[in-house]
């Protein structure tokens, strides 16, 4: 159960049965699916267990709540976020880049790139 000193759920026994895909474009299409009615409903129920909903709103990353989450915000990932996380032999693309004649040897990160090579990027 997921209470103030347990962060996973112990239905799940801490493996990943789902994964929810997000996008604005994809929350707004749904979002019409909602009566102005219904939405009201719902924003005024978890306005009374979520007073920092307007925290989330401004930092204009995807929440999600549910028993899962013990009715408490949790915050969405985004992909690359996510696979940055789970990916733990990540091949340092710079590094490849480099070697193959890509990238300058000096190109250590994003910003080090130029215009072509972003494109290859």
């Amino acid at each position: 159960m997921i209470d103030e000193a347990h962060e996973d759920c112990w239905i799940c026994d801490r493996e990943v049965y789902t994964l929810i895909f997000w996008s604005p474009i994809i929350g707004r299409l749904e979002m019409r699916k909602v009566s102005a009615a219904d939405q009201t409903f719902i924003i005024k129920n978890i306005d009374e267990f979520n007073p920092h909903r307007q925290v989330e709103e401004r930092d204009n990353v995807p929440h999600i709540y549910g028993q899962f989450t013990n009715w408490k915000p949790k915050r969405m990932f985004a992909i690359r976020d996510y696979c940055y996380r789970i990916d733990h032999k990540k091949p340092n693309i710079f590094d490849k880049c480099s070697r193959a004649g890509d990238f300058r040897h000096e190109v250590d990160g994003v910003k080090d790139l130029n215009e072509e090579e972003l494109a290859i990027y």
